[in-house]
């Protein structure tokens, strides 16, 4: 995965003239030194003189991590800087950026990239027997335009992000979170992604360290009040895989909550076994006839680190059928109209029913890292998902678009949005009757990373 500092890097690989990266040999109070630089006496001692020098590498940030430099000794590859003495002058394995601007500009112009970037993305809601669903939930569908395709699919599934595959929310610890679920927020807890799965490419790992720790989702039983959209007083089924080195050490509990978050009855499964194998856990909880809410939750109760790859809640009983319904589900389109607003309103052209799902495409911007930790100079290594080489080069174009320079900040501009359109290659075809993209005018699809 890229971090914020690779983006940085590779601004200044596809634009040499925005900067440079270089390994660092050594490091001083006051100097560094990288040997590739070792020019020569020749050349020029200006070469390498008022850069910024950014190490985002180093183990003291945000305190060592941006100089100017004023000295350049092209024989020693020794760089010297103002300001205050280096904290920390080991350098192993680190990298030295030498900026022609200041970096914070640079940043900038990838938060600003990133969010309006957009890539495809599917999400599901469960149905009910009417045919207006609020997109509130989905703070990034604000316009029509921003969805691709709406269809319905056969499935009991009352939760999306099934598998764990979607990590599209940042921490304010800067770490990449799965979508939808809320997880606990124990001091002790360490929660991060992995790739150690049964199944898809991420899975949530959980590491209890002193307190339990938690992850959950909430689900209304009542969205309209209406009693033929209700599972009060029906089967409702909590269901997570999840491969754990401890015995009775995870569980899943479905609870029927009130408005207000009171719980009015709850069934919680049986624990995993142990061993390190990947085990199903259950929850089949018949929902009280008050409850509003419906919450499920994980928990990890012993001092481990726990891995799940599945998590989701349901209407009815767990079987087969439910079990393979994994993503990439056949589903059918159908044309949908809107209703403009806060939040947008999707209007189906017919009564769905309940035990169902909603399924919306979607053009979906890419989450920015953590603004509070860009400001502070503290976000270098944070990790992010969006193709490294597509958001260079949308950095590249905003940030010479706001340095005013228009000649660049056009080429540039070009550049990466011929580039974001293949990242995206939406045909809409016919769904809402526009066909936008005709076959012959196709962008080829294509993966960038």
């Amino acid at each position: 995965m890229p971090t914020l500092a690779d983006f940085r890097r590779e601004m200044t690989r596809i634009d040499p003239g925005l900067g440079s990266t270089h390994a660092m040999n050594a490091a001083g109070k006051r100097t560094i030194t990288v040997n590739t630089l070792k020019y020569g006496a020749r050349a020029s001692i200006n070469r390498f003189t008022e850069k910024w020098m950014v190490r985002a590498d180093s183990a003291t940030l945000p305190n060592d991590r941006v100089r100017l430099s004023y000295d350049y000794d092209p024989t020693a590859g020794v760089i010297s800087h103002e300001g205050g003495d280096y904290s920390d002058t080991t350098s192993t394995n680190e990298v030295l950026e030498l900026l022609e601007h200041e970096p914070h500009l640079y940043d900038e112009a990838i938060q600003e990239c990133l969010r309006t970037t957009r890539f495809r993305d599917i999400e599901v809601m469960p149905t009910h027997n009417a045919d207006r669903y609020w997109l509130d939930q989905f703070s990034w569908m604000t316009d029509p335009g921003h969805i691709v395709r709406v269809g319905w699919k056969q499935s009991p599934v009352m939760t999306g992000n099934r598998n764990m595959e979607k990590w599209n929310v940042t921490s304010t610890a800067g770490v990449l979170e799965p979508d939808l679920w809320t997880l606990g927020k124990e001091s002790s807890a360490t929660y991060a992604r992995s790739n150690i799965t049964r199944r898809g490419a991420y899975s949530l790992s959980v590491t209890r360290s002193g307190t339990n720790c938690t992850f959950s989702i909430t689900v209304p039983v009542m969205e309209t009040g209406v009693a033929q959209d209700s599972i009060q007083g029906l089967t409702a089924t909590g269901v997570l895989v999840c491969r754990s080195a401890e015995s009775s050490s995870v569980t899943v509990k479905v609870d029927s909550q009130s408005a207000s978050g009171s719980s009015l009855a709850s069934t919680t499964s049986s624990a995993h076994t142990g061993g390190g194998a990947w085990e199903e856990l259950t929850s089949e909880h018949t929902v009280n006839a008050s409850a509003e809410l419906l919450v499920m939750t994980g928990t990890v109760t012993v001092n481990e680190a726990a891995l799940v790859d599945e998590f989701y809640l349901m209407k009815g009983g767990l079987n087969d059928s439910v079990r393979r319904d994994i993503a990439g589900t056949t589903w059918n389109r159908f044309p949908a109209s809107f209703e403009q607003g806060q939040p947008l309103q999707l209007i189906a052209p017919k009564n769905i029913g309940l035990g169902q799902q909603i399924v919306i495409e979607s053009e979906r911007p890419y989450t920015t890292f953590d603004e509070t930790r860009v400001r502070a100079q503290t976000a270098d290594l944070d990790p992010h998902d969006a193709p490294i080489r597509l958001i260079a080069q949308g950095a590249v174009y905003r940030l010479y678009e706001k340095m005013g320079e228009d000649e660049q900040a056009e080429k540039w501009r070009r550049r990466y949005q011929e580039m974001a359109a293949r990242h995206l290659a939406v045909d809409r075809g016919t769904d809402f009757g526009i066909n936008l993209f005709p076959a012959n005018k196709m962008v080829p699809a294509a993966r960038i990373r």
